[in-house]
């Protein structure tokens, strides 16, 4: 009967939305397009936390070796900006912006990069495009949440009615259990 709130497969009337929240991202937080999970990109990083930059960098190279995402790219830019390389951070930044323009932290390695060559008009228009994505990208997250709620407010009301509606049959049930119950036992007296 309470297919919908136990998950059975006979139907009860309410419709079952496919509805969930999606996962948000840290504020600010916009994803690469082609997420890297590789070992390289972890080895990197734990590498890259404890400022052992050179590894880093190694790491991040026998990455993009394999499979070169801009996930990689744009971590090996910030590995080399760290060493003070700027000029090899910006090709790697470009890289990456190659590889997935509409990814906002592309555009901040870009901008470090050319804050660090000392190119501050660049930079800044880098920073504000990265800025720009990134808030778009709030924006969208945000419409995209409203939607969400939404749906998820219409399938709580489904089953909110239909909850109501097996209640109202289940008193009716107990009514006529009761009914029941009361003409057996007439019939029980009298048959004593």
């Amino acid at each position: 009967m309470m297919n919908w709130l136990w998950g059975g497969s006979d139907t009860d009337g309410s419709e079952q939305l496919p509805v969930g929240l999606s996962k948000l991202h840290r504020s600010g937080r916009n994803v690469p397009a082609d997420e890297d999970d590789s070992a390289y990109k972890d080895e990197g990083n734990k590498c890259f936390n404890r400022k052992d930059y050179e590894t880093a960098i190694y790491h991040y190279t026998q990455g993009i070796a394999v499979k070169p995402t801009a996930t990689l790219y744009s971590n090996r830019s910030a590995a080399y900006s760290e060493l003070g390389q700027f000029q090899k951070a910006l090709a790697d930044a470009e890289e990456a912006e190659k590889l997935d323009p509409l990814w906002a932290k592309v555009y901040s390695r870009k901008g470090k990069a050319d804050y660090g060559l000392k190119q501050y008009k660049r930079a800044a228009d880098d920073f504000a495009r990265g800025l720009s994505l990134s808030m778009q990208r709030a924006a969208e997250e945000s419409v995209k949440r409203d939607k969400e709620i939404e749906a998820l407010k219409k399938q709580s009301q489904s089953h909110t009615e239909a909850y109501w509606k097996l209640l109202d049959e289940n008193k009716q049930l107990q009514r006529q259990l009761d009914d029941y119950r009361v003409m057996f036992d007439d019939w029980a007296k009298k048959q004593i």
